[in-house]
């Protein structure tokens, strides 16, 4: 997958400065190379990297288009602290 997150980044680029004609070219061997259909190749190679706001449910929600950005989990709340802790093994 990072190697498709890197051909996106070089190609956005060109297709975004390319002319109507230029971008049809650039698609077709970005599209060659990916596997991705052609309308979702041209939405990613229009959106990479900005960011649109979507309606998820009835809210609106602002995400970025590219890569994921993984936030680390909280995990649960510690319930007793180091010192409660140690009295209970030696319990």
């Amino acid at each position: 997958m990072k190697s498709k997150q890197e051909i996106v980044e070089k190609t956005r680029r060109r297709y975004r400065q390319a002319c109507k004609s230029g971008k049809g070219t650039i698609l077709d061997e970005f599209v060659a190379t990916t596997g991705y259909t052609r309308k979702y190749a041209s939405w990613t190679l229009s959106r990479w990297s900005k960011s649109i706001l979507v309606r998820f449910h009835g809210k609106v929600t602002r995400i970025r288009v590219g890569k994921r950005e993984v936030a680390p989990r909280p995990g649960r709340p510690r319930i007793f602290d180091a010192a409660f802790l140690a009295v209970l093994m030696l319990l």
